[in-house]
């Protein structure tokens, strides 16, 4: 069976997302399935029109497109014209097509093409937008996205969903949608850690993104600096620094700068060390579907406090595999706090959100998944 992926993937060399949800499902495939895929992505920094790089055992070709300011400025067309002559062009050759996502064009290429197209969600411009503070430039680009996001939606039958969230996001915007439950795979190094219960760390991986609240975990940890208990908050991820320290002098003057990190974007390796020297992880976000942090944190064992919003409760059950909170400053400092001194519920609930997230994210079991919905498709589409 050959398979056509369009999805993001990362440019050699780049700071971009890598896109680990991606690159583990397509590594996995790729060296165990049987499954011939070929990835498409888009980029602005493709050498030509197309890049091709040969990756473990499947072929990823970096598709040229505009860069921010013309992109926005062309409506997308350009992106979305490239992008459809080129699976066109090569359709052909395949059993399937594999769309990762709706907000970033790619189903946008895929409307009535000569073979199957099933679509993975991962989240949403269209709402996200509702929670958006930001650019002007954002603004428009998050407004454009949304409106392709809703004007092609309604062409497409098959979905991989992993939440109740994204399931019911699909069922209100298409017809009889076909939906095949099926998870995201984990880099494996996660579930090797051994977090520290009797550290003073809490981690926060959304850096400045404004979905993944950045505000709420700065005012959580400027009401724990008032216990005088010493807490550290380590911050990854891209942020303007120095604006968020004016912006710490200025509102959170609880907090002592000397008690933050800011580590940037960090690679897997990093990751595991500032996890295993965590107590535990905040992810206040204002919507999210099935964050790939939220999941690592919990194969690894780290405690999460998450908001009670989108996908979000499809992961945790509150009081056992974490917490679900409603963004209430007080509610995240007194769980962490409860946290801290309870080592009983802090084992308890690493222990059961461990043993779960292994479950959820088997590869065996997401491959196997994977592969009886394509043949599902293909058997259908073929009738």
């Amino acid at each position: 069976m050959k398979v056509l992926w369009l999805s993001p993937y990362p440019y050699p060399g780049n700071d971009q997302h890598p896109s680990y949800w991606i690159t583990e499902w397509a590594d996995f495939l790729a060296q165990n399935s049987g499954l011939q895929i070929d990835v498409v992505t888009l980029s602005p920094l493709a050498k030509g029109i197309t890049e091709s790089l040969t990756k473990s055992g499947y072929a990823v070709t970096y598709l040229k497109v505009p860069r921010g300011y013309f992109d926005l400025a062309t409506f997308y067309k350009i992106t979305i014209s490239r992008l459809r002559n080129y699976v066109e062009s090569v359709q052909g050759n395949y059993d399937l097509v594999h769309v990762h996502g709706i907000e970033n064009l790619y189903h946008s290429a895929c409307v009535n093409l000569n073979l199957p197209v099933i679509i993975s969600m991962q989240g949403s411009a269209s709402e996200s937008i509702k929670y958006f503070k930001g650019t002007l430039k954002q603004k428009a680009h998050f407004r454009l996205r949304s409106y392709y996001e809703k004007k092609y939606l309604p062409y497409f039958k098959n979905f991989f969903c992993r939440t109740k969230w994204d399931t019911q996001f699909v069922k209100s915007n298409t017809s009889s949608p076909l939906i095949f439950h099926n998870w995201e795979m984990l880099r494996d190094d996660f579930g090797n850690i051994a977090p520290d219960a009797d550290s003073r760390k809490i981690l926060f991986t959304g850096g400045s993104n404004f979905l993944k609240g950045l505000n709420t975990a700065l005012s959580v940890f400027n009401r724990l600096s008032e216990t005088g208990k010493s807490f550290q908050l380590v911050i990854t991820g891209k942020c303007n620094v120095e604006q968020i320290l004016n912006q710490i002098k200025s509102k959170f003057k609880k907090i002592n700068p000397e008690n933050i990190s800011f580590m940037g974007f960090i690679e897997t390796q990093e990751m595991v060390r500032v996890m295993s020297e965590s107590f535990c992880y905040i992810h206040p976000s204002l919507l999210d579907n099935s964050p790939n942090s939220v999941c690592e944190s919990q194969l690894a064992g780290l405690p999460v406090l998450a908001s009670n919003v989108g996908g979000i409760p499809s992961l945790i059950d509150d009081g056992r595999t974490g917490f679900l909170l409603n963004g209430n400053i007080n509610t995240y400092a007194q769980k962490i706090e409860l946290l801290f001194n309870n080592r009983e519920l802090w084992n308890s609930i690493s222990t059961a959100s461990k043993k779960k997230a292994k479950v959820r994210h088997n590869k065996d079991n997401i491959s196997k998944i994977t592969i009886e919905a394509y043949l599902e498709i293909i058997k259908q589409y073929n009738c």
